[in-house]
């Protein structure tokens, strides 16, 4: 064996080394915290729907906290999504990742975010939920993909958290 394969293996030994940490960290802190991670709605508790838009999901991170990330496994990664807004929820279906149910009497706060973690945007250019999951507060930030979008679901967010308040 040459010194040349020699330092080739001990690098691919300690890469190997620093993923399985890596994974192991990701894997502690979603366990950890999986009793928190928000429960899944049925249909029917759900009702009307209201409005679907095309968005991208940014991430979840806990609201006191914004540069860490909320680990539940659910809420890990970035991607594709729409947001559904109907009566009583607001719903996240995210491509090839399982959809995240927000209840409307968990949702505290509705604002605009210019940045998250990593993902920084312009001006204004996440809609972020503050939201409830067992005791923990967390901010879930969205992209929504057409800017007219922004008002009607401003204000159908709005009007879901308002009527949540007053029952």
């Amino acid at each position: 064996m040459s010194q040349r394969d020699l330092v080739a293996l001990i690098s691919l030994l300690i890469f190997a080394t620093l993923m399985a940490f890596t994974i192991s960290s990701i894997k502690r802190k979603s366990n950890a915290i999986a009793w928190q991670a928000p429960t899944l709605l049925k249909p029917e508790q759900t009702g009307v729907l209201l409005t679907s838009v095309a968005a991208q999901y940014v991430s979840t991170v806990l609201t006191d906290n914004p540069l860490k990330r909320f680990a539940a496994k659910q809420l890990l990664f970035r991607g594709r999504a729409s947001l559904s807004i109907y009566e009583s929820a607001v719903v996240i279906d995210r491509v090839g990742e399982q959809s995240i149910e927000i209840e409307g009497d968990s949702i505290r706060q509705i604002s605009r975010a210019s940045a998250s973690i990593d993902r920084g945007v312009e001006n204004s250019g996440l809609l972020a939920i503050t939201w409830l999951t067992g005791t923990t507060s967390v901010t879930t930030n969205l992209r929504l993909d057409a800017v007219s979008d922004t008002v009607e679901v401003f204000t159908l967010l709005n009007s879901l958290t308002l009527k949540e308040a007053q029952k």
